[in-house]
């Protein structure tokens, strides 16, 4: 596959740059990329002969887990917490790459109905004739969702149905696949999940997009081979990957 070869290639290039031997990568991710990062990690430590070990928490907590003293390698989360993380000198400010960007969307369960969310009148609908919603317990997606229910002005009938799921590892979709919910509102490329079918995004008025950036710890014993990390998710031959999984490249 084009993609692939040219993604290979670039990773060896940035190696023989950078990393001489074969390292342990300790990423922290905010939630909505760990679609990409996982669907990427395996060719990257098949050429790079390193090994990624992730933690997936929702991109606020990337912050907190860095400043409580959560050793890293590279840290994957919004723009501004990269930025923030920059300031206090935890992550080099050199190192810092856009990687890509999501919008909200809505998914239900593989098979079941898929309910209107074709205008806002229509979204406003669904959401208050639903009987459980899942969203992010801590991510940008589930703030952004918690403020867009006031603007609509149904918070108070809907948020009782509502349900906080955890990020990563498919913890946004779990209360939809055990029918605990009807439908999951996150990142899209947080909601695209086996068992799970994205209905698609929200209506233009009212989408939010959220960015990913990446950058390496300050203190990093391997910073060569996390920057060869960081590279690869960022080169031409990351693009197939990024947008199978709901979302728009940044870095190329």
């Amino acid at each position: 596959m084009p993609s692939r070869t040219f993604a290979a290639a670039t990773l060896a290039l940035s190696l023989i740059n950078g990393a001489a031997s074969a390292a342990d990568i300790r990423v922290i991710c905010a939630g909505g990329i760990t679609p990409v990062v996982t669907a990427l990690t395996g060719e990257f430590e098949r050429v790079s002969g390193h090994k990624l070990v992730f933690t997936f928490v929702s991109g606020p907590v990337v912050r907190r887990e860095i400043e409580k003293g959560t050793s890293f390698d590279v840290a994957i989360s919004q723009p501004e917490v990269i930025e923030a993380l920059i300031k206090s000198g935890k992550i080099a400010a050199g190192s810092r790459a856009d990687i890509a960007r999501t919008g909200v969307g809505v998914s239900v369960r593989a098979g079941a109905p898929r309910p209107d969310i074709s205008t806002v009148d229509a979204f406003r609908r669904t959401l208050l004739d639903a009987k459980a919603i899942a969203h992010s317990k801590e991510g940008a997606s589930g703030v952004y969702f918690m403020g867009l229910l006031d603007r609509l002005g149904i918070a108070a009938q809907v948020t009782p149905k509502l349900i906080a799921a955890p990020a990563g590892a498919g913890g946004l979709v779990s209360p939809v696949l055990k029918g605990e919910a009807e439908m999951v509102v996150g990142t899209m490329s947080a909601i695209m999940e086996p068992g799970i079918a994205l209905v698609g995004p929200i209506p233009n008025e009212l989408q939010n997009w959220t960015a990913f950036t990446a950058g390496v710890a300050t203190a990093s014993k391997d910073a060569a081979a996390a920057q060869a990390l960081i590279r690869f998710l960022t080169a031409p031959g990351a693009v197939a990957a990024i947008k199978a999984k709901g979302m728009e490249p940044l870095g190329q």
